[in-house]
């Protein structure tokens, strides 16, 4: 993996002093943009000035592209960077935000790349610094032959002690593999929330992949090369969901081991209501083994006593066409039980399926309409 020493927040003060000193408007702006705001420095270099600034003159809350997955907000030190460059810079809303001094172009990666090296030695740093030396967060390689450069916690499987930790992990566990021919790890799945809380959940900022198939939903998918996310969920689930047999002690023991069954239940999970007996319930598809100890987790997590693990009719592809289950859990009560533990200090869900089980906590009256379309979908 190839890497560039990062500034620390003094260094950047020295850089940004420097250059508001000695360089033109420009340069300062792109300093502060480049350290803040949360994209690849190829990214910041598309914007134009209508990207970042009203018609009428005030700085936009927030950034978006066509291409990328969100809208990136407009932190204050940005905010003010950027009403100091216009009130220094007469830019039409048509001008490239960062423009070439010599033609109506905009700069390009190559040529940042050489001011922040000449920034670091004019200021006495010793390190190996380049255009991601910026970035707030780990910047590496996105692998080999490609020149795609992202953030990303590498310390982010660790451990469980975080809920962003064990929520990724119940996800990738029930939709992720890692091909060890490419050495990449990929997350892909039909719900651009889930791949969007995967992605969030990494702190990263690498734009998902969006496969479009005639005549079906499109694919959305993350992916990184990153050797230490990669070993990281090694320790935990193998590298492919369909081979998942049992849940690790590691994750048993974990202290944020309700955060993961909801991962595990946003990803094979299903909610709504019974066809024949109309009873409401949560069910989970998976392999026996695994199936059996999130029953003994969420028992002992919750409490539930209505749960069973039942033997499906038919082999699900998704696992290999090897025989499949189902983990039952049935009864309003029941579902209100795993509905306070699994989303107990819950900042990553998919939304659609929170919903579900609150029509089902809170007894909506419109709950039976809302679970027949949920059950269909």
């Amino acid at each position: 993996m190839e890497r560039v020493d990062k500034f620390t927040e003094e260094e950047y003060e020295k850089i940004k002093s420097y250059v508001r000193e000695n360089e033109i408007p420009r340069n300062y702006l792109m300093v502060v943009l480049g350290y803040n705001l949360p994209r690849r420095i190829s990214h910041l270099l598309e914007l134009k000035v209508k990207d970042v600034r009203k018609d009428n003159g005030e700085v936009k809350s927030g950034i978006f592209k066509e291409g990328w997955a969100d809208t990136i907000p407009i932190d204050d030190r940005s905010n003010k960077a950027l009403q100091w460059y216009f009130n220094k810079v007469d830019a039409r809303q048509s001008d490239w935000l960062f423009t070439s001094t010599t033609h109506d172009q905009n700069i390009n990666r190559s040529w940042v790349w050489k001011l922040v090296k000449r920034w670091a030695n004019e200021v006495g740093l010793e390190g190996h610094y380049g255009t991601d030396s910026l970035r707030k967060h780990e910047v590496i390689h996105g692998g080999t032959g490609t020149s795609d450069y992202y953030s990303i916690d590498i310390n982010t499987f660790d451990d469980l002690e975080s809920e962003r930790s064990a929520y990724a992990l119940g996800l990738f566990a029930t939709d992720g593999t890692i091909h060890v021919e490419d050495n990449e790890l990929e997350f892909r799945v039909t719900d651009r929330e889930l791949a969007e809380n995967f992605r969030s959940c990494l702190k990263s900022d690498k734009d998902l992949h969006i496969d479009y198939r005639t005549g079906q939903r499109p694919l959305y998918r993350y992916s990184t090369c990153q050797i230490d996310i990669i070993k990281g969920i090694e320790q935990y689930v193998p590298r492919r969901s369909k081979d998942w047999n049992e849940v690790s002690s590691m994750i048993k023991d974990s202290p944020t081991v309700n955060h993961f069954v909801r991962g595990v239940i946003d990803g094979d999970g299903h909610v709504g209501r019974g066809k024949e007996n109309g009873h409401y319930n949560v069910i989970i598809t998976g392999k026996y083994g695994v199936l059996n100890d999130l029953k003994d987790i969420i028992v002992e997590g919750c409490g539930v006593e209505r749960i069973d693990v039942r033997k499906k009719f038919v082999s699900d592809k998704a696992f290999g066409g090897k025989e499949t289950y189902d983990l039952y859990i049935v009864g309003r009560d029941q579902v209100q039980l795993l509905y306070d533990w699994i989303y107990d200090d819950a900042q990553y869900y998919l939304t659609r399926k929170k919903k579900a089980m609150e029509n089902i906590v809170v007894g909506d009256t419109n709950t039976s309409e809302y679970m027949d379309k949920l059950w269909s979908e």
